[in-house]
C-alpha cells in the first residue's frame, strides 16, 4: 500500500494507505480500498506494547510461546525442506554415476562423441539447477534453524520499547519485516486485518489486528 496525504480544506487533512495495485493497474486487478493511516499506526503501537510487555513479564516464557508457533508452523515447511535435500543430493550422485558409466561407453568405444555429448548435454544443465536449488535450500534451513538466537536478541530489542508511546519509522524498521492489510465488509460494516510480520527467523505470520 501506499502512503498519501489528503489536505481537505473544509475539514481535517487525512492520512491514508492506500492500495497501490490498484492504482497501477485499476479495477480489473484489485478493488479500490484504503485504511486510514492511524488505525494502523495505534494497531501498529499497540501490538508491540503488548509484545514489550509479555517480554518484560517473563522473557524466557515469550520466547517459548513463540518457538511453539514457529515449530508448529515450521514443522511441514521443515520437513519439506530435508526431503527436498535428500531428493537433490540423491539425483546429483545418480548423475555423476550416470556421466562415469556413458564416458566409459565412449571411451571403450561403445558409444560415439557425439552421442556422448547428447546424453550428457541435458543432464550437465540438470544437474547445475540442482546444486543451485540445493544451495539455497540447506540455505533456508540453516536459517530456520537459527530462530533461537535470532528471537532472543529481538525479545530484547522489544523489551527496550516498554515505555516507548510514539511510534518512529527507526522502532517499526527494527522490530518489523512487513505490514499487510486485508479488507472485508461483514454485516455492511467495514473490517480489517492488519498482519505484522515481525523480525526474527521462521516468523509465520506475525500478528493479526481488526
Amino acid at each position: 500500500m501506499t502512503y498519501k496525504f489528503r489536505d481537505n480544506k473544509t475539514c481535517a487533512p487525512v492520512e491514508l494507505f492506500r492500495c497501490s495495485t490498484w492504482i497501477q493497474k485499476g479495477k480489473d486487478a484489485c478493488q479500490q480500498h484504503a485504511i486510514n493511516y492511524n488505525i494502523v499506526y495505534k494497531a501498529v503501537l499497540a501490538d508491540i506494547q503488548q509484545y514489550a510487555a509479555l517480554a518484560e513479564q517473563d522473557e524466557k516464557k515469550l520466547i517459548d510461546k513463540i518457538l511453539k508457533v514457529i515449530s508448529n508452523f515450521n514443522r511441514n515447511s521443515l520437513k519439506l525442506l530435508e526431503k527436498t535435500i535428500r531428493e537433490s543430493k540423491n539425483r546429483i550422485h545418480q548423475i555423476d554415476k550416470i556421466f562415469q558409466s556413458s564416458y566409459e561407453d565412449k571411451v571403450n568405444g561403445l558409444i560415439t562423441d557425439t552421442m556422448f555429448k547428447r546424453m550428457t548435454d541435458g543432464l550437465e544443465t540438470e544437474q547445475t539447477d540442482l546444486i543451485s536449488s540445493l544451495e539455497s535450500s540447506e540455505a533456508e534451513l540453516n536459517q530456520k534453524k537459527l530462530t533461537t538466537d535470532d528471537l532472543t536478541v529481538w525479545v530484547s530489542k522489544i523489551k527496550s520499547c516498554l515505555q516507548v508511546e510514539t511510534l518512529t519509522r527507526a522502532v517499526v524498521v527494527e522490530l518489523i519485516d512487513s505490514i499487510a492489510v486485508n479488507e472485508a465488509v461483514i454485516d455492511g460494516k467495514k473490517e480489517y486485518d492488519i498482519n505484522i510480520q515481525y523480525k526474527f527467523a521462521g516468523n509465520p505470520c506475525g500478528r493479526a489486528k481488526k
